[in-house]
């Protein structure tokens, strides 16, 4: 289902289901996409039981549940920017962090849930198509082009709702390692489900940081405590 988000200029992937790979390859979470998409769809179906009725001409019918909400979009990702002599690394770090949305996580066994971020939209899901479609290359063959077809699918969010409580108490604290590319919205955006909150992490490492737009990796940034108010407690 889709909700009231903080609004931002670019369509986010953020995962919810923390995944080691990520963070050994160095992919921030959640990661921005490099185009917004130009259209996407949103369907849903319902089940019902149909009973024929003798000498009608139609069936009536019960309804029995819900269905789920899907999400279609194409992202395109694009890495012609240097040229295309070659070298270049392309566009396989963007693929390898779409390639993960449908990969086994190790912690849970299964793919992660997500999330679909862009404006307004804030879309609970998880992946349950990925089609990808390679364009154009270097002359060593590397991609420097390719668009992701993804399609997302909306679950039951008891469980999760009662774990986004419990990333958000009070007594939330620890310390978080800053990977190559990460920039403190993305980070709030990550521990606290808010990437406004950014201020609060930037104040709480006053020491060890030194310009709060450009983060340097290899950083240990400590994440404060929250209290109702989502201030830090000292």
């Amino acid at each position: 289902m889709t909700s009231t988000s903080t609004a931002t200029n670019n369509a986010m992937i953020e995962l919810l289901d923390p995944d080691p790979i990520f963070d050994a390859l160095g992919i921030s979470n959640p990661f921005t996409v490099q185009f917004n998409p130009t259209q996407y769809a949103i369907s849903r179906a319902v089940t019902y039981d149909s009973t024929n009725s003798p000498g009608k001409d139609q069936p009536s019918v019960k309804f029995t549940s819900g269905g789920p909400e899907t999400l279609t979009v194409e992202l395109l990702f694009d890495a012609t920017q240097g040229g295309m002599s070659g070298g270049t690394a392309g566009v396989t770090r963007d693929v390898q962090a779409m390639y993960l949305l449908t990969s086994v996580n190790p912690t849970t066994h299964a793919p992660p849930r997500v999330r679909f971020l862009w404006g307004a939209m804030d879309f609970v899901a998880v992946v349950t198509s990925l089609s990808l479609t390679y364009t154009l290359f270097d002359p060593d063959g590397v991609p420097l082009r390719a668009t992701a077809s993804v399609t997302f699918q909306t679950f039951d969010q008891s469980e999760l709702s009662s774990q986004e409580k419990n990333r958000q108490s009070p007594d939330r604290y620890r310390a978080y390692t800053v990977h190559a590319g990460e920039t403190l919205p993305a980070i709030a955006a990550r521990e606290y489900e808010n990437p406004a909150l950014w201020t609060v992490i930037a104040d709480a490492n006053i020491d060890v940081i030194d310009d709060p737009r450009r983060l340097a990796p290899g950083t240990v940034l400590t994440i404060p405590k929250l209290n109702s108010f989502g201030e830090a407690v000292v």
